[in-house]
């Protein structure tokens, strides 16, 4: 039987199993959801983890940052304190000592986090989790040739297919309380204070490589070749550290290199949207330029940055003196203020060739002058106190009485008066670099104090000469090197003929191109005095004297007019014709008449310009030789006996054996000693004897032995140890095209300032008798070795250190050139070696940086001739600077034995300069492109995140290598307070 139930009985049935269904279905979503959430909060949890992990790595890699800037700060910031760098530490003064000694370098401060210990460098040390970090580390697995991330260098460079260095360093641990722990294997098993993570570090110096930014390439010898773009910027400019010397590298890469920086090469096309060019950000961006660049700078990447710069301080970590006068080079930094306007900041003051306004260039009063007397009296008195210190820090201290601890003791020794001499060779130095005029007016100078307290008095009319502290400058000009003097042995009329012959040379390398003795400015002529104690006449019937009269003064215009009229005294130019090209001489040679009976004539000479003989007589002399003055008590006059059984001969014959007297050196003219008498023979040019006239003389002494005792600074020698002239050169004048900037290009020019020039002729006060000795001829500050056995003897190159140079900062690139107003960016510094993989006794397959040492060399002029250093050559020099490999020719260890304190001791290593006075080019080509420390420093970091386990393991759960520029410079926000910054310059994560 079928039974039928109610309609809503089965509605009711049928929505529950709809229920029941929806139920499940429910459940079945809900129980998915919570499985997907349960695995959502499980891999949450995990990235959450790896995320702090990492976060926890960065932060441990940070802390290597953080103590390398802590280092930094303190040991470089006190301006107390010296400090030079290299790549991976500081050489800092050892303050232990009684008294601490702030500007000797003592002590090594690592920049790194260790050497690890010999057993952990082995391969098979186990666990492998506590071998030490590994800075350089394969950057990709799959690229062929393998890449490294700091270098690629073989452990052995004589093959490079073997395995690339490795850089190991020591970890540093951190345990949960934040304390360190520096055990190489640390414990292992404290549950309550464990290992949470752990960083490694080393520190790169950034100024031990080549800038990209501002290297570029040496100009060949002669004419650059065909499709080759030159290098306008002086040889001593950033730009002229040699990129092409680098291996795979050509000259026409570096042009192309260069060219992607600034098309047009002279960097005023930074800012042309139509070519732009723009600055590396870093060394890798090179690699775009093609597969070449690639090769080259894969294998070259340690030894090339984008950035770095030095404070250029000296070794007293105070600021350079900059060799200017202009205050536009200065950039806000010391420099040699003697004019009364040395311009502004963007413009040249006045041109520091005249002494007086060229508008005014007879007035002898003190407002026409171009030169402040107060401040020039402040900068020589400034260059006379660092040339009397006794604290330089390279030189070792002796028993009492054995060691020249100051430049006084070693030259002016007792006389401290006297260095003012050799101040002024620097002022006149800079003077005629910086100068327009072709003739630089000289600067006399008088000693108005005391020795305790001097003031140099600026000499501008014929007062204050031949005094006992009489200084006299040397600068761009022509010199008097010879004269003589004959008399007729009976009269005519009453009167004697008397004839004076007077040499005057041009030398070779003193920036003149030629003079004209007869026009050497325009509306100017030559004048020569002469000194006499009576009248004179041009005949010997003339009854009007033959000169304009201004006490004893008598000045004569250099002429070719052999025949007397009127007053006019009858002179020649013997020996060529008025035009004198660089290597001439002259002979001016006048006649005239006079009554007096004696045969002995005080000499005293001079030149100078004028456009009258009165005026002359107020002009600035050119040359005065001696300086010694007639009736002065403190004064030798150089006496001079006529010869009067000397044939005559037509005016224009010299008598062969006619007697001289003549200077050996020609800057060295200034007193009565430094002429010596040739009895019965001369070299006047024009004269049989010296027919054409050369650096020769009866009395000159190149090529010969010389005679300077042993204990004495040893004068200018060549290879072979004879007396040399290569020191005789003076810079062109501004605007010449050896000169276009109008600068001092180089600190190694220092090595052409004469040391032997003597101002003075007695050696005492009124009424002594006692006569000096006179000057020293051929000797320059010596840039070169010096012949002391010993260190405890200052260096003439420690001077050098004192001063920086101009250096050409295009406007448009002064970020990267002059970063800030007291740092230099593009130098090299020569402590090279890296700390601790450079060092040889440490590994024995030491990682090298060498490059950098010969691009700063390959085309440097290796002597006088213009000879460039080849690569190969430069590769040899560069390996003895880098080992430190000191020459044979008294070569010595001065200061830090492992580090140089300071640019000028590349001096002492073989090869630089060690081939006598013509090898100090090198010097003047790398001077201003090295330094003993640099600013900007390369942090490479690696941080893990650990956990330590409960069975004593070490599990590393997280890492970050970085890499970070940080950057040391110095403001001055008060004229007498130097503040000290650090700041990061770069950072970027490292993948591998």
């Amino acid at each position: 039987m079928k039974i039928s139930l109610p309609y809503f009985v089965r509605g009711s049935m049928s929505t529950s199993g709809a229920a029941l269904i929806m139920t499940v279905i429910i459940l079945a979503m809900i129980t998915i959801m919570v499985l997907g959430l349960a695995d959502l909060v499980r891999y949450e949890t995990a990235s959450s983890s790896a995320h702090q992990e990492r976060a926890r790595a960065q932060l441990f890699a940070r802390m290597g940052v953080d103590i390398v800037t802590g280092v930094l700060r303190k040991e470089t910031a006190d301006p107390a304190r010296t400090w030079a760098s290299k790549p991976g530490a500081l050489i800092v003064p050892d303050s232990d000592g009684n008294p601490p000694q702030l500007t000797r370098l003592g002590k090594q401060v690592n920049l790194h986090s260790g050497l690890p210990s010999p057993s952990l460098l082995d391969p098979g040390f186990k666990p492998i989790v506590l071998r030490p970090a590994d800075l350089n580390i394969q950057t990709f697995a799959d690229q062929n040739p393998p890449t490294h991330l700091i270098t690629d260098q073989p452990q052995d460079p004589a093959n490079p297919a073997s395995p690339v260095v490795k850089l190991p360093v020591r970890w540093i641990y951190v345990r949960a309380d934040g304390t360190l722990d520096y055990a190489e294997s640390p414990d292992l098993t404290r549950a309550s204070n464990p290992l949470v993570g752990r960083f490694a570090y080393w520190t790169d110096d950034e100024s031990s490589k080549i800038n990209l930014n501002t290297a570029w390439k040496r100009n060949p010898a002669g004419s650059a070749p065909a499709g080759l773009v030159v290098n306008t910027f002086s040889a001593s400019h950033p730009t002229s550290v040699n990129v092409a010397s680098l291996k795979g590298m050509t000259a026409q890469m570096a042009d192309v290199l260069h060219g992607t920086i600034t098309p047009n090469h002279l960097y005023t096309d930074l800012d042309n949207p139509e070519k732009p060019g723009r600055f590396f950000n870093s060394p890798r961006e090179v690699r775009a330029l093609g597969a070449e660049f690639t090769s080259v700078f894969n294998a070259a990447k340690f030894e090339v940055t984008h950035y770095n710069h030095d404070p250029d301080t000296t070794f007293f970590n105070e600021p350079r003196i900059v060799l200017t006068t202009q205050k536009k080079h200065a950039k806000g930094r010391p420099f040699l203020d003697i004019l009364k306007n040395p311009g502004t900041d963007t413009t040249l003051g006045d041109d520091p060739g005249y002494v007086r306004k060229p508008t005014s260039p007879y007035n002898t009063a003190t407002s026409a002058e171009v030169i402040d007397r107060t401040k020039f009296n402040d900068v020589i008195k400034k260059l006379v106190t660092y040339l009397k210190r006794e604290d330089w820090p390279m030189v070792d201290k002796t028993p009492a009485g054995t060691a020249r601890i100051s430049l006084q003791s070693k030259y002016f020794n007792n006389n401290s008066s006297r260095l003012a001499q050799l101040a002024l060779g620097i002022v006149e130095y800079v003077r005629s670099a910086e100068s327009s005029k072709t003739l630089v007016e000289p600067i006399r100078v008088f000693n108005t104090g005391t020795d305790s307290a001097p003031f140099y008095y600026l000499v501008t009319t014929g007062d204050h000469t031949g005094k006992d502290d009489t200084y006299k400058g040397n600068p761009r000009g022509p010199h008097i090197t010879e004269m003589a003097i004959w008399r007729s042995n009976t009269a005519t009329s009453g009167r004697y003929r008397v004839r004076y012959y007077i040499e005057i040379y041009l030398p070779e390398n003193y920036g003149i191109d030629s003079i004209d003795l007869l026009a050497p400015e325009t509306g100017k002529q030559m004048y020569l005095y002469q000194h006499f104690s009576d009248q004179l006449y041009a005949s010997a019937t003339a009854t009007t004297n033959a000169y304009e009269q201004n006490g004893k003064s008598k000045w004569f215009k250099i002429t070719n007019a052999p025949t007397a009229a009127g007053t006019t005294v009858p002179t020649m130019i013997l020996g060529g014709g008025s035009v004198m090209n660089p290597g001439d001489y002259r002979t001016i040679v006048m006649e005239f008449y006079r009554s007096g009976t004696t045969t002995t004539f005080p000499m005293r000479h001079a030149l100078a310009m004028g456009d009258s003989p009165t005026n002359a007589n107020n002009a600035i002399r050119l040359d005065i030789a001696p300086l010694g003055d007639v009736g002065n008590d403190k004064a030798i006059t150089l006496n001079f006996v006529a010869q009067t059984n000397v044939s005559a001969e037509a005016l224009e014959t010299i008598p062969s054996n006619l007697s001289s007297i003549e200077s050996d050196d020609p800057r060295v003219n200034a007193v009565a000693q430094d002429w010596k008498l040739q009895s019965g023979t001369n070299t006047l040019a024009g004269g049989i004897v010296n027919a054409g006239g050369r650096l020769k003389n009866n009395n000159n002494k190149v090529g010969q032995g010389s005679s300077v005792p042993t204990d004495q600074p040893e004068q200018d020698l060549d290879i072979n140890g004879k007396i040399s002239s290569a020191s005789l050169r003076m810079p062109y004048p501004r605007g010449h095209t050896k000169n276009p900037a109008g600068v001092v290009y180089s600190p190694g020019e220092l090595g052409l300032i004469q040391t032997g020039l003597e101002g003075k002729s007695r050696t005492g006060g009124a009424g002594t008798p006692a006569a000096a000795t006179g000057g020293i001829p051929w000797r320059t500050l010596r840039l070169q070795p010096n012949r002391y056995r010993d260190s405890n003897v200052v260096p003439d190159w420690a001077f050098m250190d004192l001063f920086t140079v101009p250096v050409e900062v295009p406007a448009l690139a002064k970020g990267i050139f002059s970063p800030h107003d007291t740092t230099t960016a593009g130098r090299i510094n020569m402590n090279a070696q890296t700390q601790p993989f450079g060092n040889p006794e440490l590994f024995a397959t030491p990682l090298e940086r060498r490059m950098p040492l010969v691009a700063l060399l390959a085309g440097v002029p290796k002597d006088g001739s213009g000879t460039l250093l080849k690569v190969e050559e430069a590769e040899a020099i560069a390996r003895n600077i880098y080992f430190r490999t000191l020459s044979l020719a008294q070569g010595k260890v001065y200061g830090h034995a492992s580090t140089y304190d300071s640019p000028g001791e590349v001096v002492e290593i073989e090869g630089v300069a060690d081939k006598g006075e013509e090898s100090e080019a090198v010097v003047r080509g790398i001077a201003n492109l090295i330094c003993a420390r640099g600013s900007v420093f390369n942090v490479y970091t690696i941080g893990q995140s650990l956990k330590q386990t409960r069975n004593g393991e070490l599990l590393v759960t997280a890492e970050q290598r970085q890499q970070t520029l940080i950057e040391r410079y110095d403001r001055n926000t008060n004229p007498n307070i130097t503040d000290i910054y650090f700041r990061k310059a770069g950072f970027q994560h490292l993948n591998p």
